[in-house]
């Protein structure tokens, strides 16, 4: 699995919650640090996207 595919997994939340919201969302995209060990020790940025609210 590709660090880069990790935003596009949660691609069905994130429409979910949109389509709760009508007209423009509010939304914040943050780069998460991610450690994985399994014999070398590896670090990336997750990208995240978490959604808000209604833009007011």
């Amino acid at each position: 699995m590709s660090p880069s595919r990790l935003l596009a997994d949660d691609a069905p939340e994130i429409r979910s919650q949109l389509s709760s919201i009508t007209g423009e969302a509010l939304g914040g995209l943050s780069l998460d640090l991610v450690t994985v060990s399994g014999g070398v020790e590896v670090s990336f940025r997750k990208p995240s996207l978490k959604i808000i609210g209604p833009w007011k």
